[in-house]
């Protein structure tokens, strides 16, 4: 009885065990076990991390292609800093948020698409071990 009080009297008692031997303790050590991941939720975990890469990659790649864009097209303008820079901060603004907006749609998008495409690879490989699949419509 692992917690026990006694208000007044005395007694004799025996220790047998304490710690994580006692009953309390086997339960918490239970209960701590860390969750390993298995190698569907470790492939998902990769292929959804590979999608975020990517898609931190085409942003970055979007962004810089239109500063390029934008100060090709106003140098054979002709750069005016004094009159149009707040129309220039706005426009470079707005390349950022292109940016910025890419990789909000293309994060959350991953995980879902590393699931189908994590159980067509699957699939895939039961079939070439002969093994019986049911297919389920999208």
């Amino acid at each position: 009885l692992s917690g026990t009080q006694i208000q007044t009297g005395e007694g004799w008692f025996l220790v047998i065990v304490v710690g994580k031997n006692s009953c309390v303790g086997k339960i918490m050590a239970k209960l701590n076990q860390e969750v390993e991941m298995t190698p569907l939720q470790e492939k998902l975990e990769q292929i959804a991390n590979d999608i975020g890469l990517l898609g931190t990659y085409a942003a970055a790649i979007t962004v810089i292609v239109l500063f390029i864009r934008f100060f090709i097209e106003q140098g054979m303008v002709g750069y005016d800093w004094e009159n149009h820079l707040g129309d220039y901060l706005e426009q470079w603004f707005r390349y950022l948020i292109v940016g910025v907006t890419i990789i909000v749609v293309a994060v959350p998008e991953g995980l879902p698409l590393a699931v189908i495409i994590s159980l067509a690879y699957s699939v895939r490989k039961m079939l070439a071990d002969m093994n019986f699949v049911k297919r389920l419509a999208a």
